[in-house]
């Protein structure tokens, strides 16, 4: 309860039995993982992966033998994609107020789209960073690829969404 644990390139990570993020607790996963046995999130845990800028570096990528996600215990990576105005679906610097795009089209600005990318029906990447006219542009989704090998229990949350622009801007891809 309470602890972090960060998986990255340079971590060897593999309980033989099961694991378990406890309330308060948080499990940072970088890189591609396999775990040998079962992950249970409990209230409040967290399973998440570190921002990213602008290069698709960190994603949580984990392959369990089962998954069980309880009340209030969360997968989540909202804003942890590429940073504002980056990314193959960010907004160009002419365009500020546009909405980051990935499978489906960000907020215009005026007529102007940002490029989509990935798939629409089962997205790996990262969200592209939305633009900003008058504040700070805001930062795209982050990315989860999941492969459980048995039973999935998702009572929890699962959030993937790119940050919130304020007042006149546009958000970042989910």
């Amino acid at each position: 309860t309470g602890y972090y644990i960060h998986v990255n390139s340079t971590s060897t990570f593999d309980p033989r039995t099961s694991v378990t993020i406890g309330t308060g607790a948080r499990l940072i996963a970088d890189v591609q993982h396999t775990l040998s046995g079962a992950m249970t999130i409990r209230a409040y845990g967290r399973l998440t992966h570190e921002s990213n800028s602008t290069a698709e570096t960190n994603k949580v990528n984990l392959t369990v033998r089962s998954l069980t996600v309880d009340t209030n215990g969360e997968i989540f990576v909202d804003g942890l994609g590429y940073n504002g105005e980056t990314g193959p679906g960010g907004s160009s610097s002419a365009n500020r107020a546009q909405g980051g795009s990935y499978g489906g089209q960000g907020g215009p600005s005026g007529s102007s789209v940002a490029s989509t990318y990935g798939s629409i029906t089962a997205p790996t990447n990262l969200g592209s960073g939305g633009g900003a006219r008058f504040s700070t542009a805001t930062k795209g989704g982050g990315a989860v690829y999941l492969t459980v090998t048995g039973a999935t229990t998702l009572n929890g949350t699962i959030s993937v969404n790119g940050a919130i622009g304020a007042s006149n801007e546009d958000g970042g891809a989910a």
